[in-house]
């Protein structure tokens, strides 16, 4: 049966066993994987790569990064098995487990529209402590489905082991992996997950709990691309919080590729060099999964970053740049993140 989260938080607290959690993490992997390609397509379609925007997308996709990893460490270190075969998300689609009925996500390039109309719903949170901001939600948020799986752990208390884990903390990738042993490692690193995506009940800021005075740190993921959409850095001063700080200028028409939606069926014969890249970066990320050996799990983990962060990226740039015949040049090629392909 297919998931939905709607129907997976009707499950009565006491019903919520081994099962439902094994349920929630293959999930929670779903959901991290899912968001990563559009992401990337929406960075890489900006000419420019070290735009400022570029930089926020950049840093939003290495968290993601991290919690697709932390997810997979939190399934192995409960015995579950990490299967990137069942994962693999397509598009246009819906995010996984119907979590937002109304969010359609395609790839396609960046645009305020694309920001405002799906990166926001994607990462929306369930509170705010902006007070501008007023967020009428009447579906669950990705957050409220990580904050179930946390109350069923606490209720389990199940037993954690270290086989198969990463650990990762690459400074030059910005991806941190780190393993779970305890049930407070899962919880904590659960929390990690959601407050780098929508931030805390009591700060923007990425972190579950900031340190040091309020304004300190990376914001959320949220907050990032309403950053985007406003011009302006969220910044801390005389005691609240505002979208007053330095200017960060969206890139103009000129400098963003004119790539076309990637249809459904993809590109066959155009797209196959970056499809067989996306290939090779989801089979290495599977493997540091299945493998014993810390090392090799370490090297495969890093060879999957460099290839989607070089390679495929040099790839889908040379698609972004290639004319669609049948649209009379106006428009351009696009990545297709199909496996196997």
């Amino acid at each position: 049966m297919p998931f939905d989260v709607h129907d997976f938080l009707s499950v009565p607290q006491r019903l919520r066993g081994s099962r439902w959690i094994a349920r929630a993490i293959r999930a929670a992997i779903k959901l991290e994987f899912f968001t990563i390609p559009p992401y990337l397509t929406a960075m890489w379609s900006v000419k420019d790569d070290q735009h400022p925007v570029v930089d926020q997308i950049r840093w939003i996709v290495r968290d993601e990064m991290s919690h697709l990893g932390q997810m997979c460490n939190l399934a192995r270190s409960l015995g579950f098995s990490v299967n990137f075969g069942t994962s693999i998300p397509a598009y246009p689609n819906k995010l996984p487990g119907n979590v937002n009925p109304f969010c359609l996500v395609a790839l396609e390039p960046l645009s305020k529209c694309l920001v405002g109309r799906v990166f926001l719903e994607i990462e929306k949170p369930e509170f705010t402590p902006i007070a501008p901001l007023a967020l009428a939600r009447t579906v669950p948020t990705i957050g409220a489905f990580y904050g179930a799986l946390q109350d069923a752990l606490k209720r389990a208390k199940p037993t954690f082991k270290r086989r198969n884990q990463i650990t990762y903390n690459e400074p030059s990738h910005g991806v941190v992996i780190n393993p779970i042993l305890r049930v407070d490692d899962a919880l904590n690193e659960i929390e990690r997950v959601k407050a780098e995506g929508e931030g805390t009940i009591a700060s923007p800021v990425g972190e579950p709990v900031p340190a040091g005075p309020p304004g300190k740190g990376r914001v959320a993921h949220y907050y990032r691309f309403e950053e985007m959409l406003r011009g302006k850095r969220l910044v801390y001063k005389t005691g609240a919080w505002s979208y007053s700080g330095k200017a960060i200028p969206f890139p103009d028409s000129s400098g963003i590729f004119r790539m076309a939606k990637v249809p459904p069926s993809g590109y066959p014969g155009i797209a196959d060099d970056f499809n067989q890249l996306y290939t090779q970066a989801v089979d290495l990320l599977q493997k540091v999964w299945q493998t014993t050996s810390a090392a090799e799990a370490d090297k495969a983990l890093q060879a999957s970053i460099e290839i989607m962060s070089l390679q495929m990226a040099d790839a889908a740039r040379d698609l972004m740049d290639k004319p669609i015949a049948s649209s009379g040049g106006l428009w351009n090629y696009g990545p297709s993140f199909q496996y196997g392909l």
